[in-house]
């Protein structure tokens, strides 16, 4: 028996693999104050060395390529919000889902918040009667 020798292709390919994500970047963790365009770059470049960190995440041949790290849309958010129930302003925290779970579609808009007061004078009771009346 003779020994053939094998046939094969060497193939070269290349895969691009795309993510898509959204870092917020608060301002005091840039050094900014307030919002601006130096602010806005320094953002940029922070999210920019989060993506050179992530590329020693990668497995063996993948790499990202240079300035392949592109901004889309860049929004200015602030942590001030006013409850839905009392109206009352807050410059800190994330409030309460205001859905009382009553099963019927919510009075309030998507993404309303209420405050720790309203959450637990209203939300909650309405919330435990409902629970009673529906079981």
């Amino acid at each position: 028996m003779s020994d053939k020798p094998k046939l094969y292709y060497d193939i070269e390919y290349e895969a691009t693999a795309y993510y898509s994500g959204i870092q917020r970047v608060a301002l005091k963790d840039i050094n900014h104050d307030e919002f601006s365009d130096d602010a806005e770059d320094d953002a940029i470049a922070a999210v920019q060395e989060t993506m050179e960190d992530a590329e020693a995440e990668l497995g063996d041949g993948w790499t990202l390529e240079d300035h392949s790290c592109d901004t889309g849309d860049i929004e200015e958010i602030t942590t001030e919000w006013t409850c839905c129930i009392c109206e009352n302003n807050f410059a800190d925290g994330y409030g309460n889902n205001p859905d009382d779970y009553s099963g019927k579609p919510s009075e309030y808009a998507w993404g309303a918040r209420c405050c720790n007061s309203c959450n637990s004078r209203i939300v909650i009771p309405n919330r435990i009667r409902n629970l009673k009346e529906n079981t």
